[in-house]
């Protein structure tokens, strides 16, 4: 069959004609045959056969095989028409389009398109846009290729050098913050926070949970008594080394040393109140030891940042025989879980490296030392969770090595049997298969290793890229492998051959190679830096294997053209024996396909399932929902799992804080901003998820009671008998209290409130008056589990930060939590 004629004429003028017709792979393959036969061919020497890719035929004889010029008009008769070579047109069945002038002997600028002579104007910009479309450059590509082949494969080994840059490849995942877009408010928070705790990165807070081994209450005695001895040891005895030096936490943990006061204070009350107990002695009139704030003589402590899961005794429920000593002198039937927070400060690059070389340390000694019949502890934190997703991505390797063997077995069985099916084995056909794979494994390399050169860590997230790009190389290599091997019975040279295979296939790889690249392209400048990082390495990638198919694979199949043996073109359309009934057996399962696709009901079914995919599609992602969660990112088998699910089910169902910063200076004596102030507390207070009053911490509240009463007053009598009682335990209204910071130092350096020093930083204005440049404090909160609630409370969270700061200089209230950065 001929494809459409650009243009016919209709008259004749002059002594020029022309001609534009296009030739389809029918009428090439008929000159082939022509150019094969033993006499001469009009245009070439007798005997001899044409140069490979130009058969030497008059114009006339073309047009008149097409039908396009009458034979009977003297204009163009073959005795007056003037031999042309006519350039070898591709056998993939799209036709090419030649300009062909038809002259008379006359004409003294008479040219051919492989002749020597001059080249007129317009033929010569003809013959160069030739060249300047993108088949016409891929054809001229494909012939450098398959003239210079090792030239092009020296290109690809330089390129791939880069590969080496992997020895410089870091692995490492920001959990903290690296899937926060930059542009969210938690990023300005969050500086704000650091920048109040003059530290380059987040503080350390690594969480140790200790749990029951036989699932019981952990405040039973033994029990307890080994929490109280673990935390010790972690907080005071266990050391790591760091290039040369010892690390101990409490040498580490400035301003955060107090952080276990709490749980101290409870534990020094509760074997007093035991040892009573165990001698018979009433114990209603000693220290109550009440969760969640228990009043130890006098002196509140809050229980409910140390201890979780905790079922009460209703308040006048007798005791029964079976209840235990614990149970007779706390109010607390039950406890699940005793967590204690380990925290430093990272104010340089040296201390962060300390603290996370301690971290691991000490989840490494949980994991692997640590062996009691009692307890089970379990230790999470930023370093510990970055740590298992590296661990969890080397766990992938056994899978790229598996899927890199079935895409190589995959690749060669599919080339050696096109081969053996077409009788045309031979070792370049293997060269060409280990080929196919090595190009994306190069480029997944390669790619690596550029962003390590550039500096750029390699998260978990990177770690998807190879699969992506090993599907794509390989689906180029089989569209090159295809378009090469049509045409291997037909005689081409194999700069010609490869030219035609670039011409054919370079389009098309090229443009499904720019818009993968384009599209990763446009998610590198995605304000998130995970995904950021993910889609940097995957378009540099989506580059390298597209250059290397050109400089690496199409060399590889030019020199895979001199293993081949020339064969004639017959022997194929003569087949016989299995190959035809293979063929015949395709061709039957083709025409029924065709004939399904082409039914009315077949395409009924067809827009139905497509209407009911797009329904569910749409169903699903109105309900999708974003969070980020160890349960998704880890393993089920990891360790982190089971401190995961406490925290999120038991913990964070408690008790859940938000740090509230006041990042402008504070005057206490000034009753408008006491005011205001004690009005947006309350404001936090009162919404839905928040606990009692008592749960948060306001350093202002005891700040008035020390303004107004002084030190607490202790019974001497009491600290003779190893108890200590306060007498003034009566609450002072902060509102009616005349407060100035006269006090504040002793109030700092007292043993009760010294905990305070954390939550403020001093200065002095303009006047040379003492101030309270910034301070914070935290407002505590349940049922906080879904990520659902805590993006609605950090969303009200904010607005009431908003509405306050009218009564305070611009942006100085922020509500920086642990869940803020993912919001």
């Amino acid at each position: 069959m001929f494809s459409s004629l650009a243009k016919r004429p209709t008259s004749l003028e002059g002594s020029r004609v022309y001609v534009v017709i296009v030739v389809s792979d029918l009428l090439q393959r008929r000159h082939h045959q022509e150019r094969t036969q033993t006499e001469a061919v009009p245009g070439t020497k007798s005997g001899t056969r044409p140069e490979p890719g130009t058969s030497s035929m008059s114009v006339a004889q073309v047009a008149h095989r097409l039908g396009y010029v009458d034979e009977s008009n003297p204009t163009t008769s073959r005795e007056t028409a003037r031999p042309v070579d006519l350039p070898t047109l591709p056998s993939n069945g799209m036709a090419t389009s030649n300009l062909l002038r038809v002259q008379d002997d006359d004409d003294d600028d008479s040219y051919t398109p492989t002749g020597s002579g001059p080249l007129p104007k317009r033929q010569k910009l003809l013959f160069l846009w030739e060249y300047l479309t993108l088949r016409g450059f891929f054809r001229l590509l494909g012939r450098q290729v398959g003239t210079q082949p090792l030239a092009f494969i020296a290109v690809a080994c330089l390129l791939s050098l880069n590969s080496l840059g992997m020895y410089k490849m870091v692995l490492k995942d920001r959990i903290r913050d690296g899937y926060t877009p930059i542009n969210a408010p938690s990023r300005y928070e969050t500086d704000v926070i650091r920048q109040f705790w003059n530290s380059s990165g987040d503080p350390m807070m690594t969480l140790m949970i200790m749990v029951a081994k036989d699932g019981r209450s952990m405040h039973r005695k033994a029990h307890i008594d080994e929490a109280a001895s673990v935390i010790r040891f972690f907080n005071s005895n266990f050391s790591v080394d760091f290039e040369g030096e010892k690390l101990v936490f409490n040498k580490m943990c400035e301003p955060y040393c107090g952080m276990t006061t709490a749980f101290d204070l409870f534990k020094t009350e509760y074997d007093n109140v035991y040892a009573k107990a165990i001698k018979g002695e009433n114990v209603s009139s000693m220290a109550k030891l009440h969760y969640p704030v228990a009043n130890l003589n006098g002196f509140e402590v809050h229980l409910e940042r140390s201890m979780f899961g905790v079922r009460t005794r209703p308040a006048g429920t007798p005791f029964s025989h079976s209840d235990g000593i614990e149970q007779r002198i706390t109010n607390m039937e039950h406890v699940e879980v005793i967590m204690m927070i380990f925290r430093g400060d990272k104010g340089t690059e040296r201390l962060e490296r300390q603290m996370a070389t301690w971290e691991l340390a000490a989840y490494d000694y949980a994991q692997d030392v640590y062996d009691s019949n009692l307890l089970d502890i379990m230790l999470v934190g930023t370093d510990v969770l970055d740590r298992e997703m590296i661990r969890d991505g080397s766990r992938m390797m056994p899978f790229f090595a598996a899927g890199f063997g079935i895409m190589i077995s995959f690749v060669s069985i599919c080339v050696l049997a096109t081969a053996l099916f077409y009788d045309e084995m031979d070792p370049g056909k293997l060269l060409i298969a280990c080929v196919a794979t090595l190009c994306p494994i190069l480029a997944i390399t390669s790619s690596y290793g550029i962003v390590s050169l550039l500096g750029c860590r390699i998260n978990s997230f990177m770690l998807v890229m190879p699969f992506l790009i090993m599907g794509i190389g390989v689906d180029d290599a089989f569209l090159m492998t295809h378009s090469w091997q049509r045409m291997s019975r037909q005689g081409y040279g194999v700069p010609e051959r490869l030219g035609m295979v670039y011409e054919e296939v370079g389009p098309s790889i090229t443009i499904t190679s720019l818009t993968n690249f384009l599209s990763f392209g446009i998610g590198a400048f995605t304000p998130t830096p995970e995904i950021r990082l993910f889609c940097l390495v995957t378009a540099i990638a989506m580059a390298v294997v597209f250059v290397l198919q050109l400089v690496l694979f199409g060399p590889i199949l030019a020199i895979a053209c001199r293993f081949e043996k020339r064969k004639d073109e017959h022997e194929w359309e003569h087949r016989a024996g299995w190959r035809k009934r293979v063929e015949e057996w395709f061709e039957n399962i083709l025409t029924l396909y065709c004939k399904l696709i082409g039914h009315k009901m077949f395409t009924i079914a067809i827009v139905t399932a497509t209407c009911v995919y797009w329904y569910f599609g749409i169903i699903g992602l109105m309900s999708i929902k974003t969070r980020l969660d160890a349960v998704k990112i880890l393993p089920k088998d990891s360790p982190i799992q089971k401190p995961n699910h406490i925290l999120t089910n038991i913990v964070w169902a408690e008790y859940h804080p938000v740090t509230i910063l006041v990042n402008a200076p504070f005057d206490v004596s000034n009753p408008y901003q006491v005011a205001r102030f004690f009005q947006m507390v309350n404001d936090f207070e009162s919404l839905h998820h928040a606990k009692d009053k008592a749960s948060s911490l306001i350093w202002l509240r005891d700040y008035a009671d020390y303004s107004t009463r002084g030190e607490p007053i202790v019974d001497l009598f009491s600290m003779m008998l190893g108890e200590m009682r306060m007498t003034n335990t009566e609450k002072v209204d902060p509102l009616a209290t005349n407060m100035t910071l006269d006090k504040l130092d002793k109030f700092l350096a007292s043993p009760f409130y010294k905990h305070w020093s954390s939550f403020l930083r001093q200065g002095v204005n303009e006047h040379g008056e003492r101030v309270i440049d910034q301070f914070w404090i935290n407002v505590a909160y349940q049922n906080t589990s879904s990520w659902e609630v805590r993006i609605d409370l950090m969303e009200e969270w904010r607005e009431i930060a908003a509405s306050c700061k009218p009564a305070c200089p611009p942006s100085s209230v922020f509500c920086p939590c642990s869940s803020s950065t993912f919001v």
